[in-house]
C-alpha cells in the first residue's frame, strides 16, 4: 500500500478521540464516559403519547310524565284536568245530586221530615171547617135582598169552600184572610200526613183596591222570576180566569168564585178572617 492510502485511513485512537459532533453515524451517540445512548432523547422516546381528549357531551332526555286522572276522565264531563282535589269536588257534586234525587223520589221519613220543616219555614195552613156548597150558595143568596148594589160577607171557611169548587187541581186548598192580603195554601206533598209540604200563593191588595198575585212558592223559597210568570198564569187558569190579555179586572180573582155573569164586584174589604164584597147584582147570584 502507498502512503496516500495509509493517510486516508484513521487509526483506532483517532477515531476514539474524535469529537462526537464529527460523528455522523446513526447508530450510537457517545458520551464522556463511554458508549451509551443519549438519556434525554431516550426519556423523550419513553414518554407516553397523549392523544387529544374528545369532549363527550351526553344528551339529556327529559321524559315528562303526566298524572292520569283518578276516578274520572279528562273529557268534557270533567273539565278539571282530573287533579285529585278537583276531581274530589266533582265527585262530591255528583253525589250531592244523586242524594237530592234519592230524597225527592223516595222521601225517607227521617230525612224528608227535616226537608219539609225547612221549606215550610214555620208556615202552616189555617184550620178549615168544611161547608156544604149548596147550603152556602143559599146563604149567600139570602144576603141579596134586592137587585142592584149589595154587600156580601164571607167567612174564611166559606171563601175556601167557594174557591175549592173552582180550583179542583190544588190539593186540600185553604184560604187565610188577613188585612190587605189573601193567602192560598195547598199541599205540594203529603207523604207525611202530619207534616205536609205547602205551596203558598200570596194575593196582595194594593192601595187602589186591586188584587194581585204577588208571590208563589213555599214558605221559605219563592219561585224565581222566570218561572213566576208561568206559575201566575197557571193559577189564573185554575181559578177559571182568562188572563190572555194580561189586563185583568182588579177584582177578577174574587169574581171568578161565583162563576156568574150576574155579578160585578165594585170593591173588596179584607179583614181578619172575613171579606166584605160590594157588588152589583142583576138577579139571584147563582142563577144563570
Amino acid at each position: 500500500m502507498d502512503n496516500n492510502t495509509l493517510k486516508k485511513r484513521p487509526s483506532i485512537m483517532e477515531v476514539l478521540s474524535s469529537d462526537p459532533k464529527e460523528n455522523t453515524g446513526n447508530s450510537v451517540e457517545t458520551t464522556e464516559s463511554g458508549i451509551f445512548p443519549n438519556n434525554s432523547k431516550r426519556a423523550k422516546k419513553m414518554e407516553p403519547i397523549e392523544s387529544p381528549v374528545k369532549e363527550v357531551i351526553k344528551e339529556r332526555v327529559v321524559v315528562e310524565y303526566r298524572d292520569k286522572g283518578r276516578g274520572c276522565s279528562s273529557g268534557p264531563g270533567c273539565s278539571c284536568g282530573c287533579r285529585t282535589f278537583t276531581c274530589g269536588g266533582c265527585l262530591l257534586f255528583v253525589l250531592a245530586i244523586i242524594g237530592i234525587a234519592y230524597v225527592i223520589i223516595n222521601k225517607p221519613a227521617f230525612i224528608w221530615s227535616e226537608v219539609v220543616t225547612f221549606l215550610n219555614d214555620d208556615q202552616r195552613a189555617p184550620t178549615y171547617k168544611q161547608q156544604d156548597l149548596a147550603n152556602l150558595q143559599e146563604s149567600i143568596n139570602s144576603q141579596i135582598s134586592n137587585i142592584g148594589e149589595v154587600q156580601i160577607n164571607l167567612t174564611q171557611d166559606q171563601l175556601t169552600t167557594l174557591v175549592r169548587n173552582q180550583a179542583t187541581q190544588l190539593n186540600d186548598l185553604t184560604i187565610e184572610i188577613n188585612p190587605q192580603q189573601l193567602n192560598i195554601y195547598f199541599f205540594l206533598d203529603k207523604s207525611l200526613p202530619a207534616k205536609p209540604l205547602y205551596g203558598i200563593v200570596n194575593i196582595t191588595q194594593s192601595s187602589d183596591g186591586k188584587l194581585e198575585i204577588s208571590r208563589i212558592g213555599t214558605g221559605l223559597i219563592p219561585l224565581p222570576d222566570f218561572i213566576n210568570k208561568t206559575a201566575t198564569n197557571g193559577v189564573y187558569s185554575i181559578l177559571n180566569i182568562d188572563n190572555s190579555s194580561q189586563n185583568q179586572s182588579p177584582l177578577s180573582i174574587l169574581s171568578s168564585i161565583f162563576n156568574s155573569q150576574n155579578l160585578t164586584i165594585k170593591s173588596v174589604e179584607l179583614q181578619e178572617g172575613t171579606v166584605k164584597i160590594t157588588a152589583d147584582v142583576k138577579v139571584n147570584l147563582f142563577e144563570q
